[in-house]
């Protein structure tokens, strides 16, 4: 325990300090950044590597039952270290990125530093959400990472519109997660606890299980609380890639995930789970093909792919407690690469339409392969991690009868069609107004991720036990 809160303390100071210096620094931000990111998720990754004893209990609020317990399991673990390796990618592309979008803009150069340090802010909240341990603890960190949000989808404060997107984004999954503390204030009255592993699940209510998932169904952005992801495609891309692979939608489902212990005695709780992750799946998919706006294509499809998560949380089993971690990677990996590619032809052609965006695989062939292997993962096509997280999704469906099994036909049918819409519309078209240059800096953040896709899909095993390790955790 004590290695493990030196190494936490550890964790913060790098944090604090990458902070402080991008302050300093604002030109050299996004690569401070990016090397306090990986410094983060080295500690996380060798904390849970060498099987350290990882919990911290420390008294919090009495009168709830609360306590502040930080815990490194195999779930949390894995997601930390997920988080905080697409945060370093992510804010390595700010490094290519960001300095254009302000001269565009016109702000100073020095506004960098500030978005680096809301980027690590968002990071470090991530970090605390997955290794809470207890309820009400969890409902702060939850409140923490949609204020970073609303800061990043804000920060172009000069765009009347961002600052609206930015509001209705803090409305919703703020204001969900007191709908989250009902239900922990719940169970604290029924049983005088909020730490999750001593909360009695046959005793949980179907209200406070309700609450609980109510609370985070607005950050995952699943029908009917879905509206407010396209509307935050107006923040900067990284913002946009970190958001959607990573960071706040993720933390929905990670939080069903962590939670779905609770929920094994209440099948009306794990039918709604798997009913709205099932239609939030077609929905998302459908408006993906009707959409035109890059970044807005992929918002709804990250609505719809989570809604495959989602639905695997639900059905559970060990083909669905598997196959939620498994998909939540391997979506993030996919998803963070294309939400790269679009700001780089946006950069490099100035449209972010698909109307207005074709033939750019001819200026620009490495993106076009790298985003390629990416849209083929998402896509679930073979020799890519994609491929498996199709092929658990699709176990699980056949272990519940054909409906489902018709359902996840559609939904999957339909993600190779948008996918298909977006990368074919970008790059395949012939037609091209001018030459177009993406610089390095916007490219091999999205080549790194693509080798990520393609070596998942070749050697499985690694990400195969990672997630059924964290699998196990949420089978309880």
């Amino acid at each position: 325990m004590a290695i493990f809160a030196d190494l936490l303390i550890l964790l913060v100071l790098v944090v604090a300090v990458a902070m402080g210096l991008c302050l300093l620094r604002p030109r050299a931000a996004p690569l401070i950044g990016a090397a306090a990111a990986a410094a983060a998720t080295l500690l996380m990754g060798w904390m849970w590597w060498t099987e350290m004893p990882a919990r911290i209990d420390l008294p919090w609020f009495a009168a709830t039952g609360s306590r502040l317990v930080l815990d490194l399991d195999p779930l949390s673990a894995a997601m930390g270290v997920f988080s905080s390796a697409l945060a370093a990618v992510a804010l390595l592309f700010t490094r290519g990125y960001l300095p254009h979008h302000l001269q565009e803009h016109g702000r100073p150069i020095e506004e960098q530093g500030r978005f680096c340090v809301l980027m690590l802010g968002f990071m470090a909240a991530m970090l605390l959400l997955v290794m809470v341990g207890d309820l009400v603890v969890m409902f702060g960190a939850l409140e923490l990472t949609a204020l970073m949000s609303f800061l990043l989808i804000g920060f172009d404060r000069d765009e009347p519109e961002a600052g609206r997107s930015a509001m209705l984004a803090l409305v919703l999954t703020g204001g969900s997660s007191l709908l989250f503390l009902l239900g922990a204030l719940l169970i604290a009255a029924d049983q005088g606890t909020t730490v999750i592993t001593e909360i009695r699940p046959e005793e949980v209510s179907t209200v406070a299980a309700a609450c609980l998932i109510g609370g985070v169904l607005a950050k995952s952005a699943q029908m009917p609380l879905h509206f407010w992801l396209p509307r935050a495609m107006i923040a900067p891309t990284p913002v946009s890639a970190y958001l959607h692979s990573a960071a706040l939608v993720a933390a929905g489902v990670f939080v069903g995930l962590r939670l779905r212990p609770l929920f094994g005695g209440l099948p009306e709780i794990l039918d709604a789970l798997i009913w709205i992750g099932l239609v939030s799946a077609l929905v998302g998919g459908l408006l993906a093909l009707c959409a035109d706006g890059l970044k807005a294509i992929l918002a709804y499809s990250t609505i719809a792919q989570y809604g495959h998560v989602l639905a695997l949380v639900g059905l559970g089993g060990e083909h669905g407690l598997v196959g939620a971690p498994f998909f939540l990677f391997a979506h993030g990996f996919c998803k963070a690469a294309l939400f790269l590619t679009a700001g780089a032809v946006t950069s490099a052609n100035g449209t972010d339409r698909l109307s207005a965006a074709s033939g750019n695989w001819r200026d620009l062939p490495v993106l076009a392969g790298a985003s390629a292997v990416a849209a083929a993962g998402l896509a679930g096509l073979p020799l890519t991690v994609g491929y498996f997280k199709e092929e658990l999704f699709f176990a699980t469906a056949a272990d519940h009868g054909p409906v489902l099994i018709w359902m996840a036909t559609l939904a999957a049918g339909m993600t190779f069609a948008y996918i298909g819409r977006f990368w074919l519309g970008v790059f395949a078209n012939r037609e091209r107004a001018r030459p177009r240059i993406a610089t390095t800096p916007l490219v091999l953040p999205v080549v790194l991720l693509a080798v990520v896709v393609l070596s998942g899909g070749i050697l499985v095993s690694p990400l195969a036990e990672v997630s059924m390790a964290a699998g196990g955790v949420a089978a309880g």
